[in-house]
Parts: C-alpha cells; structure tokens; sequence
C-alpha cells in the first residue's frame, strides 16, 4: 500500500475552532491525500513530513480529536477494532510512532535521543498540527502511553486528557525493580543492550519472538493471522528492529534524566489510568498510587484482560474512554460576598478569570466565521456566595451589536444580538445528564441569556418573565462604550440557589458552560463555548465543564 506525503507547502490546513473539530470540511477530506485503510474501514490513511522524519497513519471519524499511541512490538493497526469505535464521536488519528510500522527511522542521536520520548512526541504533536488540530487528547497503551506521558509534561497546551493503558511512569519502574519484575520484564533488559547484540538474536527468529513473547495465547483470536501478518511484516524490517531496540535504550537512559529534571512537576491535564487484571503491573504495583505521583487529576480501574488491553477487550476500553474523553475541563468558584451585578467588573479584581478563544474554544454546530482572536474572544470568572452563583464575562470583538433587542427587554431573541448565555446543570456531580424527559428545562439547572443592552432571554429553565427578581436572577451589560467604538462589553450575572430548586451548596459540582454569541452581520453567526460537545454543546449536559463550589 503506498502513500501520498502531506507536509511542506503541499496541504492547506482547515479551518478548526479548538482542537474540538467544527468544521467546513472533515478531517477525512483532509486527509484524502491517502488511500482507504485496509484494516480501518472508513478511514483515510497518510504519511506527514515533520522536522526529522516522515509519521504513517490513519485519520477517521467526525468530532473532537484524539490521538492513539500504540505499544511494542506493533504499530497503529492495534486500534483497528478500537478506532472505528470511538470514530462514531470524535476525530480520530492512529499513527505509527518513529522508528515502528511505516513511519521513518531517524538516527540514533546522542545517548539515544533520536528516539526519546521527547523527539517522538514532537513528530506527533507536528503531525496533529498538520491535521489541523492544535488540542487534542491522547490515549497511548505501553510505549504510546509513555510517549503521551511525556507529550503531556512538554505541551500541557496542546494535551487536553491523557489515558494510559497498563503502564506506570517509567522513572518509577526502573527505581522500583525487583526479581518479579525483571522476570516478567525481561525485554526490557535485553533490548537496551548495546547494538547489535539483541537485534542480530532477533533476526531470523522475529515469528518464534512475537508468537511466544508478544502475543502467547493470542493467535488467531484477538491477533488474526492477517494482523499477525503486518506485525510481522514490519517487525522482520531490519531498521524497524533496531528503532525499537533505540526506543528502549533511550527509555534507561535519556528518558530518564527527562524525567529526573522534571520530578517537581505534576500533569495538569485529567489523566485514564487503565491496567489489565491478568497482566504484571496491576499485580506489582498499585498503578493508580504511581500515577497520582505524577499528576494532580488521576482515575482509572482494571480492565478484564491481559496487557494487550486495545485488542483483548476494545468495547469495554471504549466505554472507559468515551466518558471520560467528552467531560469537560475543570474549575473552581470561589467563596466570595460582595459582588453587585451592574456590568462594573472592578469588584471582581480579585478573582481569576479564564480566557476562550477561537483556539481553545468551541464553536456550536453552525458554521462559524470567525477565524482569529482579534474577532471574538473572551474572558469569565464564576464565585458563589450563601445565596446565588455569579458569572463575569468581557468579550472582545470587532463589531458588536446591540440592537437585536429593545434595551431591558426580556423574552428577547438571543440570538439576534450579541449575547452571554450562561448554562447549568445543578445535578452534574449526581447525575451528568439530567435533562427532564420532556425536554423542557435542566433540572436543577437552567440557560440565562443576557444581550449586550441588557436585556434577557433563555429557552429552558430560566424563566425570562422572572428577570430581575432578586429571588431568581440577574444581570447587567456595560456597552455605553460601544457607541463610542469600543470593542468590549462586560457581562454581570446572579442566579440564585432557589433557582436551581435549592438543591444546591457549597462543596458541590455544578455542571457549567457558557457561550458568546455573535452577530458581525445582523442574524446570529455563531457561538463560542468555553466547553461542549461541538454537535449540540447547549444540549449535551456531559459536555458542560465541572464547576466546583469552593466552601468558605
């Protein structure tokens, strides 16, 4: 099977709001350059051109984007059940990592560092970049995991969730080796022995090697014969043999002096950690406890398998993954009296706010026209107090109009104007998805809308006749500037505990987003959402940020 190149200045990037793909055109278009997949239906495949090597993979699916990282000794086509799976709600990307499968094999480097897991992350990060996403969440199963580990601690940006399969962080392993372990592990001792010791044992016995080491009892249910095949054919590749031995060389040696200079560090991002129950490291180490070591957010469980976690039990993986890689970010509101909703921000200066842009945004489902920051971008903060939550928003924009309702009116047109709407779903930390069977209102919850002149609408549980009531809620827009070509309007809202059926206290987790609507042109352009499932953010309450409500 042959390739097209993409890279250089031979492929245009899309347009992409995010990192959570919201597209003219799908990423599969994108990658049109390739040929169909032989063992990922619906897929298209691609070759891209980074600063030191050339990466092979697969692109499929439609929605937010996830990168897939695979294990040794095999290459992308490990995904080739798990894939197709997850591509039913995201943008999905399965590549061959440096040196395995198709992708190409650079130099060794000094101490190895062609093929440590910092230059492999990089080629990733490129190849995503070229696809056109700049955010996207990872899922790497044994060296793809610790590639992903190490992507997250070098480009907290651009890494939005991370889930590890049956790994513990590697610095932790190699300072905690026991006889279990390096009986169990033995490869990983063998490999990182001076070249070409173990590649000239390997050649000529590659079959014997991955029938009795890799894949024992696997053969030919879950790894068919054809799939064994493609193993084989790359694993019999003598450059391809000695990447991998290159890859755990630099795994005991410059991975290690990363890792070491990056011990006072801790991952920002969520973090999946998924073990086998049949397989070593759920046995030798408790895998949760390592990695809460190394990051400040960490769940997981056991998987019903071995190691080979993506092909021995892929529906059950993917049911682990979906949930946790559609949740939405994190934050926190703090306790804190004494805020006056009049559009005046200068009571908030001492509460953090948090900015969105269309790079770190997302757009809803319409067609969205903006491209740049310059055009809309905004910031907002959220605290509570005994008696309400309130949220703070500044957008910035290059035209901003006010006249889509009368000034103060309520039951307006939202969406004929600029416009904040705030969206909550009160019962989130019980239940993520609690819309009412009707599909009236957000239990517990609700949407406010509030126009940049001040007055109000929502279509669900906000009760627009109930605006201004100081029982209900509230909300003010600063925009006397605008007449004078300002680009900004501040936004003040205060809803009320009794809103949301006074259900709710302090210590809770309120699901929250919310949105700035645009209107450049007279009729409402599109959204931008600080979080949310991209096809119906409004509606998806699974897609809605965590709100934490810090006590007092």
């Amino acid at each position: 099977m042959t390739n097209k190149q993409v890279g250089g200045g031979g492929w245009v990037p899309l347009f992409v709001a995010v990192g959570v793909l919201c597209l003219h055109l799908s990423s599969l278009e994108a990658a049109a350059a390739g040929e169909p997949s032989r063992f990922f239906p619906g897929f298209q495949t691609f070759q891209i051109k980074t600063p030191d090597t050339i990466i092979n993979g697969v692109v499929g699916g439609k929605g937010p984007p996830i990168l897939l990282l695979h294990g040794f000794p095999q290459n992308h086509v490990e995904w080739r059940t798990v894939a197709p799976l997850l591509a039913r709600d995201f943008t999905v990307v399965a590549a061959d990592l440096r040196g395995y499968g198709d992708s190409g094999k650079p130099a060794d480097g000094v101490n190895h560092a062609g093929y440590s897991k910092r230059e492999t992350a990089k080629d990733l990060v490129e190849v995503m970049r070229q696809l056109g996403f700049d955010r996207f969440a990872v899922v790497g199963h044994d060296r793809g995991g610790r590639v992903a580990h190490r992507m997250a601690l070098d480009c907290p940006d651009a890494v939005t969730r991370l889930a590890v399969l049956d790994i513990a962080p590697t610095h932790y392993l190699y300072t905690h080796v026991d006889k279990a372990f390096a009986s169990a592990y033995y490869h990983w001792f063998f490999l990182i022995q001076p070249a070409p010791y173990p590649e000239t044992l390997l050649q000529g016995n590659e079959a014997f090697f991955l029938r009795t080491q890799a894949f024992v009892s696997m053969i030919p249910d879950p790894v068919s014969p054809d799939v064994f095949s493609e193993y084989l054919r790359c694993f019999k590749d003598p450059a391809t043999l000695h990447a991998m031995c290159e890859d755990y060389r630099a795994a005991a040696s410059i991975d290690l002096e990363h890792d070491e200079a990056d011990m006072n560090r801790k991952l920002a991002s969520p973090v999946l950690a998924l073990w086998g129950e049949k397989g070593v490291m759920g046995r030798q180490f408790d895998v949760l406890a390592t990695w809460r070591e190394r990051a400040v957010d960490v769940r997981g469980k056991a998987m019903p398998c071995g190691h080979l976690i993506p092909e021995q039990v892929p529906e059950q993986l993917v049911a682990e993954l979906r949930p946790f890689l559609l949740a939405g970010p994190r934050i926190e509101a703090a306790f804190h009296k004494g805020i006056v909703p009049d559009g005046d921000l200068s009571d908030w200066k001492d509460i953090p706010f948090t900015s969105v842009t269309p790079a770190t945004g997302v757009f809803d489902a319409e067609p969205a026209r903006t491209d740049s920051s310059s055009d809309l971008s905004y910031r907002f903060a959220v605290c509570h107090d005994d008696e309400a939550l309130y949220v703070a928003v500044e957008v910035t924009d290059d035209v901003i109009r006010v006249d889509g309702c009368a000034e103060g009116s309520v039951s307006c047109a939202a969406w004929d104007a600029d416009a904040v709407e705030v969206f909550i779903d009160g019962n989130h930390n019980r239940a993520p998805d609690s819309r009412l069977p009707d599909g009236s209102e957000l239990e517990y919850g609700g949407e406010f809308a509030l126009v940049a002149n001040g007055a109000a609408n929502s279509d669900y549980s906000g009760y627009p006749k109930m605006f201004g009531r100081a029982n209900t809620w509230q909300g003010a827009t600063n925009w006397r500037a605008v007449k004078a070509g300002a680009k900004k309007v501040c936004y003040e809202f205060r809803i009320t505990w009794a809103m949301m059926g006074g259900r709710v206290r302090s210590g809770d987790t309120v699901g929250f987003t919310l949105s700035v609507q645009d209107n450049d042109t007279g009729h409402r352009n599109h959204a931008l959402y600080w979080c949310g499932n991209p096809r119906r953010p409004y509606v998806d309450e699974r897609g809605f940020g965590d709100l934490v409500l810090r006590k007092e």
